[in-house]
C-alpha cells in the first residue's frame, strides 16, 4: 500500500466530494482528514504511470501562506519516501 500526505494549507478546507469521487472512481482506496493534511491510500502505484489526482481546497479567507510538500511513501516500508518542494499561496480578497 501507498500513501499520499496531502497538505492542506492554513485558511483552507479540502472539498471533500472530490476525495469521496475519487474513491468511488476506484483511483484511491480511502483518505482520511487530519487537521493539516488529507491522508490518501493507495493500493499500489504502476510502475512509469503518473497518477494524477483532482481535488479542490476551498479557501475561507484572504492569506498568503507557505505550504509544506507533498508526500509519498510505502506504508509498511516509511523510510522508502519522496516529498514535492514547498510552495507559497496568495488569496486575495474580491
Amino acid at each position: 500500500m501507498v500513501m499520499l500526505e496531502l497538505p492542506v494549507p492554513p485558511g483552507f478546507v479540502p472539498e471533500t466530494e472530490d476525495f469521496a469521487r475519487l474513491v468511488e472512481k476506484g483511483k484511491i482506496a480511502r483518505y482520511q482528514l487530519r487537521p493539516r493534511q488529507v491522508l490518501v491510500y493507495l493500493r499500489g502505484l504502476e510502475p512509469g504511470v503518473p497518477l494524477v489526482l483532482e481535488y479542490g481546497l476551498r479557501a475561507k479567507m484572504p492569506v498568503q501562506v507557505s505550504v509544506p510538500g507533498a508526500r509519498v511513501y510505502e506504508y509498511y516500508d516509511p523510510q522508502k519516501e519522496d516529498r514535492t518542494a514547498p510552495t507559497k499561496l496568495t488569496v486575495k480578497a474580491r
